[in-house]
């Protein structure tokens, strides 16, 4: 293995937990959730409520607690597999 190949597993692994720590993060934060949902894709209407909020955040599929996040794992576990066998 080159110093390349070690270098770009570092940085995908740094990655990978960096997310992982964003994603903790923002379960146990429901203003913090609601803020960043808002400098992705526009504000909410001024007058809503939180709960509101979150339910929307919810219905659009960006929720810590969606079933489509036992895929994303999956998919992280598949690029992770298809990047060792890359490394050989």
């Amino acid at each position: 293995m080159s110093l390349l190949d070690v270098a770009t597993v570092a940085a995908l692994g740094v990655f990978l937990v960096l997310l992982i720590r964003a994603a903790y993060l923002l379960r146990h934060n429901p203003y913090q959730r609601v803020r960043e949902q808002e400098r992705l894709s526009g504000p909410f209407p001024p007058h809503m409520p939180l709960i509101e909020r979150l339910r929307l955040i919810n219905w659009r599929g960006t929720s810590p607690d969606n079933p489509a996040r036992i895929w994303t794992l999956v998919v992280i576990v598949g690029i992770a597999f298809a990047v060792l066998l890359w490394m050989r």
